[in-house]
């Protein structure tokens, strides 16, 4: 049995490395250049989807693999994340508050013209968008909290101890959390990455405190992280950002503008509001 700590950094620098020789046996067997983890550049179907595939199921070790090198049964250590009672009264004030802050940020975009709104794909493919933002979104976001709240932040929780234990904790949590999803960014010529890094880092604080703050329960966390994907993907088949990013943030990522960030701290003081 391993400490909290020792388990999330053995599967983290384990899946690193099995991920990068994966990839790198993919990119040799397909001619391709040899490249640092998930930055390779090719578009060979070949080493794409394998890669997806690949990722996914680092996931899924690292969701079962961490409760089992702390010597827990992972159903145990979930159904403890999840356990009773339900917090259905701030589960739903959260879900509106997020999808309502949202809505004010893109109707004031609108307003001031610093956005507006189109139909930016055919009827077919606007179609599909809608329904997946409907679908996928629970399902997301349950993994994504699971790996992020319920492994790593319950990780960093248990080693570290004190008044500021939980606020270190929330946030190298976060910036984790932000860090990973441009892992994967192989065009240099796409958006900075830096302003929507500053974004997701306050999504992961907010989800952070939702998890503390619920006694390390995940019910608040997926709920909040569930009704931010949607509150973010539903609009991108709609809306068109014309202002600076740096005032508006990016159709991607609208809580890295300005009244993004507020929002975000908003909903963080909700949190602890609710919960205390």
């Amino acid at each position: 049995m391993m400490s909290s700590i020792a388990a999330i950094c053995v599967l983290i620098v384990g899946g690193f490395v099995f991920l990068w020789g994966v990839q790198s046996i993919l990119l040799i067997t397909n001619g391709e250049k040899l490249a640092p983890l998930l930055r390779y550049q090719t578009d060979n179907p070949s080493v794409v989807y394998p890669m997806k595939v690949m990722v996914q199921l680092s996931w899924l070790v690292i969701i079962i693999g961490y409760p089992i090198l702390i010597g827990s049964n992972p159903i145990d250590f979930y159904r403890q994340a999840f356990r009773p009672p339900v917090p259905i009264d701030s589960m739903i004030i959260l879900a509106m508050a997020c999808i309502a802050g949202f809505a004010l940020i893109y109707a004031l975009y609108a307003v001031t013209g610093a956005a507006e709104f189109a139909f930016l794909y055919s009827n077919r493919k606007t179609t599909r968008r809608v329904l997946s933002c409907f679908i996928t979104p629970i399902p997301l976001a349950i993994m994504e909290e699971a790996v992020f709240r319920g492994v790593l932040l319950h990780a960093l929780l248990n080693w570290w101890s004190g008044t500021w234990g939980p606020v270190l904790a929330i946030a190298l949590s976060s910036a984790v959390f932000s860090s990973v999803h441009f892992i994967r960014r192989r065009d240099s010529k796409r958006k900075p990455a830096l302003q929507p890094a500053i974004g997701l880092f306050f999504v992961g604080v907010v989800l952070g405190s939702a998890y503390v703050a619920s006694d390390q329960t995940l019910w608040l966390p997926v709920t909040l992280h569930a009704a931010g994907i949607l509150a973010v993907e539903l609009p991108r088949s709609f809306v068109i950002y014309k202002a600076n990013p740096k005032w508006i943030g990016y159709r991607s990522f609208p809580h890295s503008g300005p009244l993004g960030i507020v929002h975000m701290v908003s909903l963080t003081i909700l949190v602890w509001y609710l919960q205390n």
